[in-house]
């Protein structure tokens, strides 16, 4: 809507959308009538590099919304009399409090997270937050905001869950203070207590045997796990690359059976060779997409509104299983084998090694392979010295 009435006169009222005199980036209104001039708070601020000409502003992600907000303050002016500017004075008093931040918040989150799996991560935080009452402008204050991390932090949920919560909703409130949504951070001196690292849960070789060694009904849904399940031991790949395996992505590279892709999760490239455990799979499946279990956790490992026994009920194993402990699985099997970390990293298609170094820490084996080491170059010095 073109604003081209922001300096005019409206039923004999002079209205003029000026800079706050203190706050240079805040926007007010100054009105003019029967011998009296008032300025009146649009509780609007301009985000860093944001222009503001001839009644627009511009150059900024909200350019629109602030231009609505600044049309509609306007139009609420159009009174006659002193009675008028009153109301209107509180009329934008009440706008400044209820402006809609989480509203806001939601579509930043679409505007800057393109990738699905950040978007779904952003959108629980803020989910987090409408949940704990934080909607409008008014209502993002210090008191609400310790409430909110003392509540969410005692929750009897994973830790690293309620932790990453709190920080990315942190993260939100900071972007909607950058902004110019919010004048204060309200989480600022809030203290988010580190959540303790869980430690890596996999499955032993042979524990692995158990699972293949189960016999379940061809084509129901413990066996599509368990298949899932093994395919991820088998190949290191996460639930979300599996789902998109099919036969039909096979191909031969220097005679061996290989698939590739990238991770949906980092965008990392992965070229795994296929034992021929894991080219059966995929060949018992067909050239469809069909390797999927949406339920496969439930199914690996007994939920509490499970009846039916768990695959790892049946195959014997003691240990929690998941469609992500396959994948920790591969890991550790081969960093024991004495496969370098750096080669871990690029088949597991980490970005970083520092990812990968979580699993050797799970491998005593290789802490007293190290210490046999060092006691025979030991040895071997004290047998030189003698001579």
């Amino acid at each position: 809507m073109p604003l081209c009435y922001l300096n005019a006169t409206i039923y004999m009222i002079n209205v003029n959308v000026i800079f706050n005199r203190k706050h240079r980036r805040e926007l007010e209104v100054s009105v003019y009538n029967a011998g009296r001039r008032r300025y009146l708070a649009l509780g609007i601020r301009l985000p860093e590099g944001a222009k503001y000409s001839n009644g627009v502003v511009n150059a900024c992600l909200d350019a629109a919304e602030i231009n609505n907000a600044i049309a509609a303050a306007v139009r609420s002016l159009r009174r006659q009399d002193e009675e008028g500017v009153e109301l209107c004075d509180l009329t934008l008093r009440q706008r400044r409090s209820e402006v809609d931040v989480a509203g806001w918040i939601e579509a930043y989150i679409y505007n800057k997270y393109t990738k699905e799996s950040s978007r779904k991560l952003y959108m629980y935080a803020l989910k987090e937050l409408r949940s704990g009452g934080f909607v409008y402008r008014e209502d993002f204050i210090s008191a609400r905001a310790r409430k909110f991390v003392a509540a969410l932090q005692s929750r009897p949920r994973s830790e690293v869950y309620n932790y990453q919560m709190c920080n990315i909703a942190h993260i939100l409130v900071r972007a909607a203070v950058r902004a110019g949504v919010l004048s204060k951070d309200c989480f600022e001196g809030v203290q988010i207590k580190a959540a303790h690292a869980r430690e890596i849960e996999y499955l032993t070789e042979d524990e692995v045997h158990q699972v293949e060694a189960v016999r379940l009904r061809e084509g129901s849904r413990h066996a599509k796990a368990r298949d899932m399940f093994l395919f991820a031991c088998y190949t290191g790949l996460a639930y979300i690359d599996i789902i998109r395996c099919s036969v039909k992505d096979v191909r031969t590279i220097a005679d061996s059976r290989c698939i590739s892709g990238r991770r949906q999760k980092t965008g990392q490239p992965y070229l795994i060779k296929l034992s021929d455990k894991a080219y059966t799979i995929l060949c018992r499946y067909g050239a469809m997409n069909l390797l999927n279990c949406s339920s496969a956790d439930a199914v690996l490992t007994r939920r509490k509104d499970e009846t039916s026994p768990s695959v790892a009920e049946l195959a014997g194993v003691t240990k929690r299983m998941t469609m992500h402990v396959g994948r920790h699985t591969f890991a550790t099997i081969a960093l024991s084998r004495g496969v370098p970390i750096e080669v871990v990293s690029k088949m597991l298609a980490h970005a970083s090694v520092k990812t990968t170094e979580i699993y050797a820490k799970v491998i005593p084996q290789r802490v007293m392979d190290a210490y046999d080491l060092i006691d025979r170059a030991l040895n071997q010095n004290n047998k030189n010295a003698k001579r």
